[in-house]
């Protein structure tokens, strides 16, 4: 049960940080699946887009009911007037 109320913690956490950087930083994060049992694995999707250069850097807090197993960022890419960055972290 304890396990299940720190991941609720972190997903409510997660949804009001979504709300606020989407807004004024052109961040969105995504969490998927959107449910999960004990054991499965999941994925939190950062992705910036802006139309001035900017770089962004996620801290999360450690949580002893998710196991980090991967992080992966990609490179700040130019397309078509827009600055973008994603990243993408991995847990169990």
């Amino acid at each position: 049960m304890r396990v299940w109320l720190r991941i609720l913690s972190v997903l409510l956490t997660l949804s009001s940080i979504h709300r606020l950087a989407a807004d004024e930083h052109g961040i969105v994060l995504t969490l998927s699946p959107s449910e999960c049992q004990a054991g499965d694995v999941i994925e939190l999707h950062a992705r910036m887009t802006r139309s001035d250069y900017a770089e962004f850097e996620l801290k999360l807090p450690k949580i002893e009911a998710l196991h980090f197993v991967a992080y992966q960022q990609s490179p700040i890419t130019y397309s078509k007037g827009f600055y973008s960055q994603s990243a993408v972290w991995v847990f169990q």
